[in-house]
C-alpha cells in the first residue's frame, strides 16, 4: 500500500526530529513510522515545518529528516522516506497560496499517487491533507493527538471542523473525542480509551486498510444551509445529522456544504474542485431549513442570496440529480406566523417562493414528510417523495401496568388538556411528561387543575429520555387535529417506535392514521372522554398493549434512517442507472 504521512506540530515537546525544532509527537510519530516500516508499505513522510523556523532547521545527527526542497533520506526504514517541506506562517493553515505552494513542493520531490493520506497533528497537517484528497479523490485519515486544537478564529475552527467532517477516518484518545464531538458532529471517529503512543498508533494501523477501500465507494453531496449541530436539541436540527450519518452508514463518501454562506461556498468550491479533477457525485441530498435560505443562518455571518440557486444550477448542469427534503410548509398557514412581524413575514413569503422556483427550474427532486403535504406547495407540481423521519432502534424495558409517556411541547400548538384530563379520569393509568423546562414555566400553571398525583413533570435533553423510556408501557402522541397535522409527521412518533413503545396517537391526523396503517399502537378521538376510555380498555386487557408493543419492535427495523438514506440514494439514482 501507497501512504502518505503528513506531521506538523511546533510545540515544544520530548524529543527533536529536525536540529532546531521540538517535536511534541515525535513518540507518535516514532510508533506509526515503526510499524508501517514493519507493515512494508511504502510511505513518504512529510513534515510541515514552521515558516519561522525554516532557516533555522538543519538535519541533525539523529535526524529522520532532511531538510531542503528535493532531498530524501532513507533513515527510518527502506520503505519509508521522509522529508521537510516548509509550512505555512503563523494562523495561515488556511490560507490556499500555501496549500497550493505545498502541492507543487509535493510535485516536485516525485511523490507517487498514495492509497490514502494520513494526518498527525495540527490543523496545519488536515488543511494540507484534506486539500490533497478533494483534489486527487484519495480518501485521508486524521489522527487528533492530545492537546490538538485549531486556532482562535471561528473561521478556522470551521475549516477544522469540516476538514474533520470529510476524513475517511477520525483517530483520537477518549478525552480528546469528547472535546471533538461537542463542537462538531464526527461519524467517523474511532475512540481510545488509551492515549499512549502505542495504542493510537495501533488504532491507526487496525483502520487504514478500510480507510484506503473507501476510495471505492460511491460518492455524494449533503447540502444544509445551515452548520451541521453536534447536539442539535430541535427535530428541524437533529433530522440533517440523523441523514447525514445514515449516509455514511449506508457506505457513502460524503462531501458536506453546510455552515454560513461564505463556509457553504468555500464547500461548494471543493464540490466542484472534486468534479473537475474527474471525480464522480452520484447524487446530491439536502435538509432543507424551516426558514427560507436566505434566512437560514443569522445575517450578522454573511447573505449570499443566490448561493443555493448556483448549487442547484451547477448540479442541474453537471448532470447531478439533486434531491431536497422539504421541511415544512407552515408559511403557507397565517395563523402560525403571528409572530412575525408584517415586513419580515413579506421577505420570508418572497424568498421561500423563490427557493421553490430553483427547485423547480433545475429539476430536483423533493422529499416530503408525507405526499399530503404537495397539495399545499404553491405552483406547478414538483416531483415528490414521501420520506418521513426514520426510527433508531434502541432497546428499553417495559414498564409496569398502564405507565404512559409523553415527550413533547405545552402551551399553543401543543394543547394537552384533554390528555392530562383522561389521565386524571383513570385510576390505573400514570404519566410522565416531559417537556422543556421554560415552556413549562410559561404554561405550565393553565394545568394547576389537570394534575393528581400520578402525572410527573419532568424537563430533560434528549439523551437523558432513556430512563423514562424505561419506565413506560406506552407513548402518547395526542394533539389536536387541524389541516396541519393532516399532513405532519412528528420525528417522535418514530422515535417511539424505535424504543419498541405502542403508540396512542390522536385520530384525524397523519400520526394517528400511521399508526393505525404500521399497526403499532391506537388512534383515539381527541376528547378526554374517548381517550379514557381507551385507557380504561387497556387496562383490561393489557394483552392488547403487548401486541402493539410487539408489532412496535417488528415495525421498527423497516422505519430506520438507514432505510430513508437507501430509499433517498435510490429515487435520485433511478434516472441515472436506467
Amino acid at each position: 500500500m501507497n501512504i502518505l504521512l503528513i506531521s506538523s506540530r511546533s510545540e515544544s515537546g520530548s524529543q527533536a526530529h529536525v536540529r532546531g525544532l521540538a517535536w511534541q509527537d515525535a513518540p507518535l510519530l516514532d510508533r506509526i513510522t515503526e510499524r508501517l516500516n514493519r507493515r512494508g508499505d511504502d510511505v513518504e513522510h512529510v513534515v510541515l515545518v514552521p515558516a519561522d523556523r525554516w532557516s533555522r532547521t538543519r538535519p541533525g545527527r539523529s535526524s529522520h529528516f532532511s531538510t531542503g526542497e528535493q532531498i530524501r533520506e532513507y533513515a527510518v526504514g527502506e520503505q519509508i522516506r521522509e522529508y521537510a517541506v516548509s509550512g505555512p506562517a503563523a494562523g495561515q493553515c488556511q490560507s490556499q497560496s500555501w496549500r497550493r505552494r505545498a502541492a507543487r513542493a509535493l510535485r516536485a520531490l516525485g511523490t507517487q499517487r498514495p492509497d490514502v493520506i494520513i494526518a498527525v497533528g495540527a490543523e496545519e497537517a488536515l488543511a494540507l491533507s484534506h486539500d490533497l484528497s478533494v483534489a486527487s479523490g484519495v480518501p485521508f485519515m486524521a489522527v487528533v493527538t492530545p492537546g490538538v486544537a485549531p486556532s482562535r478564529s471561528r473561521r478556522a475552527r470551521e475549516a477544522f471542523g469540516h476538514a474533520l467532517q470529510e476524513a475517511a477516518t477520525i483517530i483520537a484518545d477518549d478525552s480528546q473525542a469528547q472535546q471533538l464531538l461537542a463542537q462538531w458532529p464526527l461519524f467517523t471517529l474511532v475512540r481510545s480509551d488509551d492515549e499512549s503512543p502505542h495504542a493510537l498508533a495501533d488504532l491507526l494501523l487496525s483502520n487504514v486498510e478500510d480507510a484506503a477501500a473507501s476510495a471505492a465507494r460511491p460518492r455524494m453531496l449533503f447540502h444544509a444551509p445551515f452548520e451541521l449541530a453536534a447536539a442539535p436539541t430541535s427535530a428541524s436540527r437533529q433530522r440533517p445529522n440523523k441523514m447525514y450519518e445514515a449516509f455514511l452508514d449506508a457506505g457513502y463518501q460524503v462531501s458536506l456544504i453546510h455552515g454560513d454562506p461564505l463556509q457553504r461556498a468555500q464547500d461548494f468550491q471543493r464540490a466542484r474542485r472534486r468534479v473537475d479533477a474527474g471525480q464522480r457525485i452520484d447524487f446530491a441530498y439536502s435538509e432543507n431549513s424551516t426558514q427560507p435560505n436566505l434566512l437560514s443562518t443569522s445575517a450578522f455571518r454573511g447573505l449570499a442570496p443566490l448561493l443555493e440557486l448556483r448549487i442547484l444550477a451547477w448540479c442541474d448542469r453537471r448532470g447531478i440529480p439533486y434531491g431536497q427534503f422539504y421541511r415544512d410548509v407552515y408559511w403557507r398557514f397565517p395563523e402560525k406566523q403571528k409572530s412575525v412581524p408584517l415586513l419580515r413575514r413579506l421577505l420570508m413569503q418572497l424568498a421561500y417562493r423563490v427557493d421553490l422556483w430553483g427547485l423547480r427550474r433545475f429539476r430536483a427532486h423533493l422529499f416530503l414528510p408525507s405526499l399530503a403535504m404537495a397539495e399545499h406547495l404553491p405552483g406547478p407540481a414538483v416531483p415528490s417523495t414521501a420520506l418521513p423521519p426514520g426510527a433508531q432502534v434502541r432497546e428499553a424495558r417495559t414498564g409496569s401496568g398502564l405507565s404512559l409517556l409523553y415527550v413533547g411541547g405545552v402551551g399553543p400548538g401543543h394543547e394537552i388538556d384533554d390528555m392530562l384530563a383522561a389521565v386524571k379520569q383513570t385510576p390505573s393509568a400514570s404519566l410522565v411528561v416531559v417537556v422543556p423546562e421554560a415552556s413549562w414555566a410559561r404554561f405550565g400553571s393553565t394545568y394547576d387543575d389537570l394534575l393528581c398525583d400520578r402525572v410527573t413533570v419532568e424537563h430533560a435533553g434528549s439523551n437523558e429520555l432513556g430512563r423514562f423510556y424505561d419506565q413506560a408501557s406506552a407513548c402518547l402522541l395526542l394533539v389536536r387535529p387541524n389541516q396541519y397535522r393532516r399532513f405532519a409527521v412528528p420525528m417522535k412518533l418514530f422515535e417511539y417506535i424505535g424504543f419498541g413503545k405502542p403508540v396512542i396517537a390522536s385520530a384525524q391526523t397523519l400520526a394517528g392514521d400511521m399508526v393505525d396503517d404500521l399497526d403499532v399502537g391506537f388512534s383515539v378521538p381527541y376528547d378526554r372522554d374517548s381517550i379514557a376510555a381507551l385507557l380504561r380498555s387497556l387496562t383490561d386487557d393489557p394483552a392488547r398493549l403487548e401486541r402493539a408493543a410487539e408489532n412496535a419492535r417488528t415495525e421498527r427495523h423497516s422505519q430506520t434512517w438507514q432505510k430513508r438514506a437507501t430509499t433517498a440514494a435510490e429515487v435520485l439514482t433511478a434516472g441515472a442507472d436506467g
